[in-house]
């Protein structure tokens, strides 16, 4: 009975004791930081970066321009290749050459010569494994041989941006040649991350690969350790779902993650990174950083649709002399939680016309606002009309009377008009007088 107690005890401790391990690796992911605006601090790795995917903005950066080697994010590069050349041919079947596996060597899925199995089950051990033979394949099977494949690598990189990034082989094996930046890797992350099929992949616990010809079915799991836990449990993270990882001792633990928090998704990188007995610092500054992302960032409403910005005098209206100009569209901006809106957001507006004349009808355009924050323009939204406003008919129709008194005819009209009547009376006034005349001298003559 001690025995069995003893035992329960021991169980309980051990338990207590990987709880409190994982808390302290996990504990940043949701302890709230009051100090939004503090930049985060990355002791245990070489490079960091943190992105905002959704609203396109750059967070944080540790040495984004330092020339490092690339290590396992190489893959990523590698991947974007075949994706490019393979992806219209994923079914096709690849039968494993020796010269395929000449010069492989770390992490592989022990493929073998003569082995048959397809372009989409090779990119499944490659993105969730890491699978340095089913890189050496792919290549050679995109491009002829791991040259060719190569070549196509580092113009793909000069295609995307990244000009401080040169490719030496598909698997990531230290060569001293090959070099990159974080900042490129973030290049390469970008535009691989465009890729559904490889999204999908890379979110993957584990894949299972059917029996081949020369190998009974094998689990590969994710190399991910925020991802899988077969071998590492205290990374997980329920946000991350992608992309890379792994080590080299020339490239130290290198992460790339992609995470969605909060109907935003972010990318992490940490390059360089150590590793002691108790941790890997790849991980626990990725988790670091994306913590900080979470709880010091969200979606603010910079501009409400419903925010009143000027109004507009309205001529010939029924009831209102004015109008209320709204912005077309509200604008949401990825900030900090604790910006100051009415002191960092400045709005400013042009009218189209300085008065409007009714009828006006609700939504119509007559202006354009531009928000700016921090001396940048974040949008240009259209200043449209609140409501309608009908027009007053006895003042349209004194407003035409008006009009056309103004008007050069109406001018030119009276005048004529004027002399015609000047003409006319002194015509008449002739008329009338000779008439006179006429009637006098024939008196005279009776007389």
């Amino acid at each position: 009975m001690k025995i069995k107690t003893s035992k329960k005890i021991k169980t309980n401790i051990n338990r207590f004791i990987v709880l409190l391990i994982t808390a302290s690796v996990l504990m940043p992911l949701f302890n709230i930081n009051s100090f939004a605006l503090d930049n985060p601090v990355v002791e245990n790795a070489a490079c960091a970066y943190l992105y905002n995917i959704t609203s396109e903005t750059l967070l944080f950066t540790k040495n984004p321009d330092a020339v490092i080697f690339p290590g396992p994010t190489v893959k990523l590069m590698t991947v974007a290749v075949i994706i490019d050349v393979l992806r219209e041919d994923l079914d096709r079947k690849v039968t494993v050459t020796r010269e395929m596996l000449r010069g492989v060597s770390g992490y592989n899925i022990n493929l073998r010569r003569d082995e048959v199995i397809t372009v989409d089950e090779l990119l499944h051990a490659l993105i969730v494994g890491g699978s340095n033979d089913a890189a050496a394949v792919l290549a050679i099977t995109a491009a002829g041989s791991i040259d060719a494949f190569v070549l196509l690598m580092n113009k793909k990189a000069k295609e995307i941006g990244a000009t401080n990034t040169w490719y030496t082989n598909p698997s990531g094996l230290h060569d001293p040649e090959m070099v990159t930046t974080i900042a490129d890797t973030a290049k390469v992350a970008l535009y691989i991350n465009k890729f559904g099929i490889f999204k999908d992949i890379a979110r993957l616990e584990y894949y299972t690969l059917n029996a081949t010809n020369k190998s009974r079915e094998r689990r590969i799991y994710n190399r991910n350790y925020f991802i899988a836990t077969n071998q590492e449990y205290i990374y997980r993270s329920g946000y991350v779902n992608g992309m890379n990882a792994g080590s080299t001792p020339q490239a130290g633990y290198c992460v790339t993650a992609t995470s969605y928090y909060k109907n935003s998704e972010y990318l992490c990188i940490v390059m360089g990174a150590e590793r002691d007995d108790d941790y890997i610092y790849s991980y626990v500054e990725a988790a670091k950083l994306l913590s900080w992302a979470y709880t010091n960032f969200t979606y603010i409403t910079v501009l409400s649709p419903a925010e009143v910005i000027c109004e507009i005098p309205v001529k010939l209206s029924a009831g209102m002399d004015y109008v209320t100009l709204m912005p077309e569209s509200g604008i949401e901006m990825f900030l900090p939680n604790d910006v100051n809106l009415k002191e960092e957001i400045i709005l400013n507006w042009s009218l189209s016309e300085t008065e409007l004349i009714a009828p006006v009808s609700e939504g119509q355009v007559t202006g354009l606002l531009t928000v700016i924050y921090k001396d940048e323009v974040i949008g240009r939204i259209n200043l449209i009309t609140k409501s309608n406003i009908a027009r007053s008919q006895p003042l349209y129709l004194l407003s035409l009377l008006r009009t056309f008194i103004a008007t050069e005819y109406f001018r030119r009209t009276v005048i004529v008009i004027i002399i015609s009547s000047v003409i006319y009376v002194l015509i008449n006034s002739v008329v009338r007088y000779n008439k006179a005349k006429k009637r006098r001298q024939k008196r005279r003559q009776n007389n």
